[in-house]
C-alpha cells in the first residue's frame, strides 16, 4: 500500500511547502533577531528597494521550481509501477 500512496504523499508535502513559503503570518512566529525567514526578509526588502525585492523573489521562485522538479522526480517511478497500469 505504501508504494501506491507515495505519489500522493509527495504531492501533498510539496503543495504544503509551497503554500508555507508564501505564508507571512506563521513566519512571524519563527522570526528572531538571529534568524530571518524568507517571507519576512522579502517584506523588509520591499520597503527598501523594489529591485532587491524582484531579485529575491526570482531566487525564491527558482528554489520552488527545484523543489517541484525534485518532487516530480521522486513520484515519477511510483506511477510506473502501480497495479492499475494498463499496457
Amino acid at each position: 500500500m505504501l508504494p501506491l500512496a507515495r505519489p500522493g504523499v509527495i504531492a501533498a508535502m510539496t503543495l504544503l511547502f509551497i503554500l508555507s513559503v508564501r505564508e507571512l503570518g506563521s513566519s512571524l512566529f519563527l522570526y528572531s533577531s538571529r534568524t530571518m525567514v524568507m517571507a519576512v526578509l522579502l517584506l523588509d526588502y520591499y520597503n527598501q528597494n523594489i529591485n532587491i525585492t524582484a531579485a529575491f523573489s526570482l531566487v525564491q521562485t527558482a528554489l520552488l521550481a527545484v523543489l517541484i522538479g525534485f518532487a516530480h522526480w521522486l513520484s515519477r517511478g511510483a506511477a510506473d509501477t502501480g497495479i492499475a497500469r494498463v499496457r
